[in-house]
C-alpha cells in the first residue's frame, strides 16, 4: 500500500483492486463497530470518528488503485472522474426536482406528481446514475488488456516474470544462445527477462 499510495501511472489487475476494496470495506466496518463500542459513533450522521479518519487516509490510495485498474484495460484515469461527475450532476438535478415539487405542490397526489415533468426528469436522473454505476463496475471487472499498453506492461506478465527467479543472476553472456543444450526459445525467454529487468537495452 505504501509503495503505491500515490501511484496514478501504472496498471493494477482485477485481484489487486478487489482485494484492496474488500480489505478497505472490512476495515471500515470493524472501525465503525469500534466507534459504537467506545461512544465515538454519531447516530444522527450515522458515522464514526475512527471510521471517518480511516476513510480519509485511504481516499487517495483508493482513487489511485481505481485509476490503475482503468489503465489496465486501456482507459484513462479521467474516465472515472467523468463517471463521478455525471453521477454528481444527476444527483443535483434529482434533488432539485424533488425539492421543487415538494415546495410548490405540497398537496398533490402521487398520481399527479408522477406526471409532472420535474418528477419525470428526476426519474431519468436515477436511471442515468444506475447506468453509470453499472458501466463503472463493468470496467472494474474487465480482464487486463493483453500485453503492453500506453500505461505499461500487463501486471499479469510482471507477476509471471517476477516468479522466474532462475534467471535473476544471469549475465548477458549467459543469456546468449549456445549450441550446448540451449534451445532458441529458452534463449529468447532469458533475454526477455533480462530486458524486463533493465539489464539489456534495445
Amino acid at each position: 500500500l505504501s509503495r503505491k499510495y500515490t501511484d496514478f501511472s501504472s496498471r493494477s489487475r482485477r485481484s489487486e483492486f478487489w482485494f484492496f476494496t474488500l480489505f478497505s470495506t472490512l476495515a471500515a466496518v470493524i472501525l465503525t463497530m469500534v466507534d459504537m463500542a467506545i461512544g465515538t459513533f454519531d447516530y444522527e450522521t450515522e458515522s464514526g470518528l475512527l471510521a471517518n479518519i480511516y476513510l480519509l487516509l485511504v481516499f487517495i490510495p483508493t482513487y489511485a488503485v481505481t485509476v490503475r485498474r482503468l489503465h489496465d484495460i486501456g482507459k484513462s484515469g479521467w474516465a472515472i472522474l467523468k463517471i463521478f461527475g455525471g453521477q454528481f450532476l444527476a444527483l443535483i438535478f434529482m434533488f432539485t426536482a424533488f425539492a421543487y415539487v415538494d415546495e410548490n405542490y405540497p398537496h398533490v397526489s402521487e398520481e399527479e406528481m408522477a406526471q409532472m415533468p420535474a418528477f419525470l426528469g428526476a426519474g431519468i436522473m436515477i436511471i442515468i446514475i444506475i447506468a453509470l454505476t453499472i458501466l463503472a463496475l463493468v470496467w472494474l471487472c474487465t480482464d487486463s488488456q493483453p500485453g503492453h499498453n500506453r500505461f505499461g506492461e500487463n501486471p499479469k506478465n510482471d507477476s509471471r516474470l517476477a516468479g522466474s527467479s532462475k534467471y535473476n543472476n544471469y549475465t548477458y553472456e549467459q543469456f546468449k544462445p549456445s549450441s550446448e543444450n540451449t534451445s532458441s526459445l529458452d534463449a529468447l525467454e532469458r533475454l526477455a527477462v533480462l530486458h524486463k529487468e533493465g539489464r539489456l537495452s534495445d
